[in-house]
């Protein structure tokens, strides 16, 4: 079967989920394409992963407010090619993939990676007409689902909607082979997400200055991994509370680069306004890395009560650095953190699982 996977240009969530579909495949059983669309351009990780596992692909830039330009390509592109499916991780470009799946006849799968309280406007009509317009529609978690199905109302269709969680290639993201049994003169926290609205890299930083009020014998980093819109204000907010030392901004790492920039983490941190099923938390627990995260819909969900696969904290810098201290004085609980959330994520969380299920979706609708 070719399948074409229509994915935004930048780094993030969205690339990471397409090409674990197509690294789970080692016995090259399908033909993958790769669309990438966006306002920004191409990520530079993007070409080489797409090399390094042979798969064509090619670039649609839109002018951000005016895609249309764009879209006519993106057809052609389609038309040219003629995939057997359609996986729209992108659905913004839902218009252009429809017609593209009405006149060749294939089926067309939406993905709704963004958490619906976050969407902007054009992102929530997108969201309404790929329920409307897609053959078939993979939401991450059955939490999300009946989020959506209150937002929709009468436009809800249960019978599209399939539940297809993020998958990851566990052999990747793996625990360090050697186990810390003391600790090192630095405790290492890091981050990696888009520096966008919806990320709170500006609270880690704050929480930092709790941390070294609170315990300054202690020899603390943040690493922030990743690049985007609020980059630039994250950085001169660390300036400004004299960080520079603390804090680094480590920049954009392939996927190749951050398993190990995550075996080198004491612990993973991930402050946010919301999501779907963050496959930065799930690359983190597969690392067997114990998380501190924001009490919020989707990694609630995730990570559950009771501490055992991670620590929630509400949007306060002080109670952050509270539980992040306490995590320090603890090993015990940090490891037992990081072997619950390794474990959940070979039993629930792999690629391969991700994949067959997308396949059986497909053939269902071919």
């Amino acid at each position: 079967m070719k399948i074409a996977q229509i994915v935004y240009t930048g780094f993030g969530g969205l690339g990471s989920v397409a090409f674990s579909l197509i690294e789970a495949d080692t016995r090259q059983q399908h033909d993958w394409i790769v669309g990438f669309i966006g306002d920004i351009g191409i990520d530079s990780s993007y070409p080489k992963r797409c090399a390094a596992n042979a798969v064509a692909w090619k670039e649609f830039r839109t002018i951000r407010g005016r895609p249309f330009r764009a879209w006519w390509r993106l057809m052609s592109w389609l038309r040219a090619e003629q995939p057997d499916a359609v996986i729209l991780h992108s659905i913004n470009s839902i218009l252009p993939c429809r017609w593209h799946s009405w006149r060749s006849k294939t089926p067309l799968i939406a993905v709704e990676h963004t958490p619906n309280a976050l969407k902007p406007r054009s992102t929530r009509l997108a969201s309404v007409l790929s329920m409307l317009l897609a053959d078939r529609v993979v939401l991450l978690t059955r939490e999300y689902e009946t989020e959506l199905a209150s937002s929709f109302g009468v436009l809800f269709q249960p019978r599209k909607v399939t539940i297809i969680p993020n998958g990851i290639d566990t052999s990747v993201f793996r625990p360090s082979s050697t186990l810390a049994t003391g600790r090192s003169s630095t405790f290492r926290l890091g981050m990696a997400a888009r520096f966008s609205f919806s990320k709170k890299q500006d609270l880690l930083v704050r929480m930092m200055v709790e941390l070294l009020r609170k315990r300054p014998e202690v020899e603390w980093s943040l690493e922030l991994a990743g690049d985007g819109e609020e980059f630039d204000n994250v950085r001169e907010l660390i300036g400004a509370l004299g960080l520079d030392e603390q804090v680094k901004l480590v920049g954009l790492l392939d996927e190749a680069a951050i398993g190990g920039w995550l075996r080198g983490l004491d612990t993973y941190v991930h402050a946010s306004a919301g999501e779907t099923l963050s496959t930065s938390l799930l690359q983190a627990m597969a690392t067997g890395l114990p998380i501190v995260a924001s009490e919020v819909p989707g990694i609630s969900n995730l990570l559950g009560g009771n501490k055992r696969l991670g620590i929630l904290v509400s949007d306060d810098p002080a109670k952050w650095a509270d539980e992040i201290a306490a995590l320090y004085d603890s090993p015990e609980t940090r490891r037992a953190l990081g072997m619950n959330g390794r474990q959940e994520c070979l039993a629930r969380f792999g690629n391969q699982a991700m994949l067959q299920a997308y396949i059986d979706l497909l053939l269902q609708g071919s």
